[in-house]
């Protein structure tokens, strides 16, 4: 699928029908109501065919019908323009039947994000959302049998969740291949249910180290089935920033999807240095430079506490790393890892096909 230049619509929790324990799209976007038509316009660039304007922050299929359909005709009268070349929703997966993707459908629309979260039924209830993991099923095979690209929305360190729970519920997304994930760590925001808990001391979110291992895994399972996961952690406004009244706790980081990638990184370079000698060339491509020495060079450390290690940026493959030894001008290839062979090993190595996991 061609990436596209998004052109975002937030309307922050129209439709829902009732607030999950952790939501405050209001406060993370900056948005307070739903925009009219003439807002929308003048939010629309000239573009092309290769924007795509997308409607965040809601259950867009349960917008009262005039809503939605007034919002879909904007966009298809944007597309007619010219100005933008596909549309996508964000939405509730309870909210996805039929009648709403018939709609979805008539109106040209390219792509249905869900906002799966968990596909546990006791997470899903504590969280407040209403509905099951059967009702996420079906709203992922509508979407799939429909022809519209399916992107998967989900959230970790939910209250009652645990590492088995999120690898069980990826192995059920699996089959339906979806077109993208987003993976968001829980935060503590102010103004949800769930702030209350975390005051009272009932709720614990995950520590940074703690998301970003989790989510290393989950990435590294989701890429081994080349299915893309294009954000980790959310996107770093003004409000997270800065305002620490909106922020409570959880692990935010407004780099986390480049922490959670060096992280990834960190453990293929320590299995293709398995049994190397104490001076080797490790040769990557020059755009994996950064992520193979890690957040503030943090990787580099830890590798170079057991041997001397140089690094060289020409490297003609992404993803790959090679490890040569000998002296400058009689280098000679000792091994090379790439990251499909990386992958398989390490999820084998850590079961992450056994029952217990996935």
């Amino acid at each position: 699928m061609a990436k596209r230049k998004i052109i975002p619509i937030f309307i922050p929790q129209a439709g829902c029908r009732n607030q999950c324990i952790f939501c405050n799209q209001k406060g993370i976007t900056g948005v307070n109501h739903i925009p009219c038509e003439e807002e929308l316009d003048a939010l629309m660039p000239l573009g092309g065919s290769d924007y795509e304007l997308a409607y965040y922050g809601g259950s867009f299929t349960s917008l009262p019908f005039e809503t939605m359909e007034a919002y879909l005709k904007f966009a298809v009268k944007m597309r007619q323009q010219g100005r933008i070349g596909s549309i996508r929703v964000s939405t509730h997966p309870s909210t996805v039947n039929e009648k709403t993707i018939g709609l979805l459908k008539f109106y040209g629309v390219n792509t249905i994000e869900l906002g799966v979260q968990s596909l546990d039924d006791e997470v899903l209830a504590r969280a407040g959302r209403d509905h099951g993991k059967s009702e996420v099923l079906y709203s992922m095979f509508l979407v799939k049998n429909n022809g519209f690209n399916l992107g998967v929305q989900l959230m970790t360190g939910l209250p009652l969740d645990t590492e088995v729970k999120v690898f069980k519920g990826i192995k059920d997304i699996i089959p339906f291949a979806p077109s993208m994930v987003r993976i968001y760590p829980l935060l503590i925001l102010e103004g949800t249910p769930l702030a209350a808990e975390y005051r009272q001391g009932t709720y614990r979110p995950m520590s940074l180290e703690e998301a970003v291992k989790l989510v290393r895994d989950m990435y590294a399972v989701f890429s081994y089935y080349q299915i893309p996961v294009i954000r980790m952690g959310l996107q770093p406004t003004e409000d997270l920033r800065t305002d620490s009244d909106l922020l409570l706790a959880g692990p935010f980081h407004p780099s986390f999807g480049h922490l959670v990638k060096s992280a990834l990184w960190l453990k293929q370079a320590e299995m293709v240095l398995r049994d190397a000698p104490n001076e080797v060339k490790l040769v990557v491509a020059k755009d994996d430079m950064p992520l193979l020495f890690g957040e503030n060079g943090a990787n580099m450390k830890l590798l170079s506490q057991e041997r001397r290690i140089k690094v060289s940026g020409k490297g003609n493959k992404r993803g790959s790393i090679q490890v040569y030894t000998g002296i400058k001008g009689q280098e000679k290839l000792y091994k090379t890892l790439t990251c499909g062979d990386f992958l398989r090993s390490y999820l084998n190595e850590n079961n992450f096909w056994s029952e217990t996991c996935i």
